[in-house]
């Protein structure tokens, strides 16, 4: 017997089983699950967030979720009923795009987890009103990336080449986030 929801997901290729999708939500402050949803694995993430949000009237809530997620529609639902959000941009999204090409360095603070500490620097941009980019460059995680991609290059690894690597250097150690939460860039990184 089969499962209805199970179908080829985008990772198909290599899972070579079929997915299904699940959508949950928790409460940030106690862990407590607030909602869950299946989905087939076929669909697009964004396209269930969507499903989800006009089943589920929120309120109040913070939504963090990954840039699969991602859509200009799913952005303005999700400010609804004084909703925020918090969502990586994939980077090929035009907010992106531009917020790595403008990048100069707005502010600097330090991000410790454990015994390891970075220095995080950051750029920030308006996209719409009580919308901000923000792009932020862990500079301990560029750097290690780029020694790592040096070195691949040293040992001639396929496509690693010095070209490549002088139009990615500055993509090393970047995330970009996109947000409607009114509190500061560094709180919103933690």
């Amino acid at each position: 017997t089969g499962n209805d929801l199970a179908e080829k997901g985008y990772r198909s290729s290599s899972l070579h089983e079929g997915q299904v999708n699940f959508l949950m939500a928790y409460d940030v402050n106690d862990g407590a699950p607030l909602l869950s949803r299946a989905f087939e694995g076929g669909n697009l993430d964004k396209v269930s967030v969507k499903d989800v949000l006009s089943r589920e009237e929120l309120h109040d809530m913070l939504v963090i979720m990954d840039s699969g997620f991602y859509s200009a529609e799913n952005v303005e639902a999700l400010t609804s009923h004084n909703n925020s959000y918090i969502i990586p941009l994939h980077r090929r999204i035009k907010g992106c795009m531009d917020a790595v090409a403008n990048l100069h360095v707005d502010g600097r603070f330090v991000y410790q987890k454990d015994r390891k500490a970075s220095v995080i620097e950051y750029s920030v941009s308006l996209d719409a009103p009580g919308r901000r980019i923000i792009a932020y460059r862990d500079l301990n995680m560029a750097a290690l990336k780029q020694s790592n991609y040096l070195r691949y290059i040293e040992q001639e690894r396929k496509s690693y080449t010095r070209e490549r690597f002088e139009e990615m250097k500055e993509l090393f150690g970047v995330i970009v986030l996109q947000t409607s939460l009114d509190v500061s860039d560094e709180e919103v990184y933690r």
